[in-house]
């Protein structure tokens, strides 16, 4: 970990420089070491990958996620059409990652198109809901992108081994017949084809109302604060 403190020194930098938070670099700089050491405790060598490129993510991932935490603590009076937006904004974003596979973030326009709000809404939004603008970074990979063959062949193997550590991280929380039933439901499988609740019931074998009961209740386990927040590193929110 210490060897790779740079890495922290640099997402710092590229965060720092976008705008003026509350948080000290002190305390940016100890997320992004959380970061890097929950990455040391993740990262797979024979996966091909050097250190630096998949810590990279979760550092970024950490201080990101406590600038946001300090921007929605502030005392700035937002309106409440601004906060029904930004609910909505919220949503998308955590179903892009449980449902389209997203790795980063589905960008401003994909968001605005999706929740059929003008463009310029949805970044005004975004920025007030932030405190400070912060641009989108210009090489964040996005799954589905990488999918489709924009995106290089060690992206792909990336996004597949951090798509890998959610996966193993959510199944310590569910039954197994309650991760089966979301992995048929979103998508999950390897072949990514989303099901309807009535035929995950039929590939499961079981009826439909079971099959929504137990879908029902792995993601209400899914929801509950202590999860959410053990698996907050992957499914952020603003």
């Amino acid at each position: 970990v210490t060897a790779n403190l740079r890495l922290v020194q640099v997402a710092l930098y590229k965060v720092t420089k976008r705008g003026n938070f509350h948080v000290s670099p002190a305390d940016l700089m100890q997320e992004g070491v959380i970061g890097l050491i929950r990455a040391a405790e993740k990262f797979d060598a024979s996966k091909g990958f050097r250190f630096s490129t998949y810590a990279t993510i979760w550092i970024r991932s950490s201080i990101a996620r406590c600038v946001r935490q300090d921007s929605s603590g502030g005392s700035v009076v937002v309106p409440q059409k601004v906060l029904a937006l930004k609910d909505r904004i919220n949503k998308y974003r955590r179903s892009c990652m449980v449902e389209k596979g997203y790795m980063i973030e589905p960008s401003r326009e994909e968001i605005a198109t999706a929740l059929k709000v003008p463009l310029e809404k949805v970044q005004q939004c975004m920025n007030r809901a932030y405190g400070t603008e912060i641009k989108e970074c210009d090489d964040s990979m996005q799954f589905h992108k990488a999918v489709n063959g924009r995106a290089d062949r060690s992206d792909v193997q990336l996004a597949m081994m951090y798509a890998n550590d959610f996966s193993n991280d959510v199944q310590r929380f569910l039954s197994e017949q309650e991760w089966e039933s979301l992995q048929l439901r979103y998508g999950l499988t390897d072949e990514h084809v989303p099901r309807t609740v009535p035929e995950v019931a039929e590939l499961m074998e079981i009826n439909t109302a079971a099959a929504h009961r137990m879908l029902k209740g792995a993601v209400r386990k899914l929801q509950t604060d202590s999860i959410k927040e053990r698996l907050s590193s992957y499914l952020e929110d603003f």
